[in-house]
């Protein structure tokens, strides 16, 4: 893990990002082989050219989903896919964080009124654990949720506004990964049967978030994929995880 000093000095080297302060900014680090692969060496130009190729866009499946659920219940809100490789490579959860916190750093003195959602799935919930303690209470004041599928638990740092969600049978999140400094344990889920679904709002029926809020754990997920792989598909926790955002982004607006 790098240390977070060397992290933000890293920052000016990182092209500058053409701010939208939008009220809130959405981050999503993506599982384990999520499309794009191959990106370990692309620039932010490359990644984000490969990335919309896919109609998931370099979030993920569940990131996008979350992500498009996001902004149809806070219409101006803006997102950003974590460009990290996504790889079973040791130095990929590394990597994640180091762009994590320098777009988060950059958004921050840009937009200095913006609120801010971190989340990951698999591997990009242990790039968001791993960041989450690494962000000054400056920025970190700003993030209003955290909201992770199949992922570590949530940090103590973030514990008052942060959801990890985990499938019934999700061996990955239910033995607790172990540690989180890397991959080890970690499946991959491009090279699988993922079933490239979008999770999001019928155009007619607008989502209700009236209801109580579902426990954390133990949805059993329906569907023909493994507990892991099937957050998107099965859609339980993406819808959660929209609703819970716009809770806590109606508490601070």
């Amino acid at each position: 893990m790098l240390p977070i000093a060397s992290l933000l000095l890293t920052a000016a080297a990182v092209p500058a990002v053409q701010a939208q302060c939008s009220p809130l900014h959405y981050i999503f680090a993506r599982a384990t082989t999520e499309p794009p692969t191959g990106v370990d060496n692309a620039s932010p130009e490359e990644f984000e050219e490969v990335a919309n190729a896919f109609w998931s866009k370099g979030y993920g499946a569940a990131g996008y989903s979350i992500y498009d659920n996001v902004t149809a219940l806070i219409p101006d809100t803006t997102g950003y896919p974590v460009h990290y490789p996504a790889s079973f490579r040791p130095s990929s959860p590394d990597r994640g964080v180091e762009d994590l916190i320098n777009h988060i750093t950059t958004m921050s003195q840009q937009c200095p009124e913006q609120k801010y959602v971190l989340g990951g799935h698999s591997q990009g919930g242990v790039v968001t654990v791993n960041a989450i303690p690494q962000l000054p209470e400056e920025i970190l004041s700003r993030v209003i949720a955290v909201t992770m599928v199949g992922s570590p638990d949530c940090p103590p740092e973030v514990e008052d506004r942060c959801r990890s969600y985990c499938n019934k049978g999700d061996f990955i999140c239910e033995r607790g990964f172990g540690g989180i400094g890397g991959i080890g344990g970690i499946g991959g889920i491009g090279g699988r049967s993922m079933r490239q679904r979008r999770t999001v709002l019928n155009a007619r029926q607008a989502l209700d978030c009236s209801g109580e809020e579902p426990p954390e754990k133990g949805h059993e997920a329906e569907g023909g994929q493994s507990a892991h792989l099937a957050y998107n598909e099965d859609g339980f926790y993406v819808y959660a995880a929209a609703c819970y955002i716009q809770k806590q982004f109606q508490g601070v607006a």
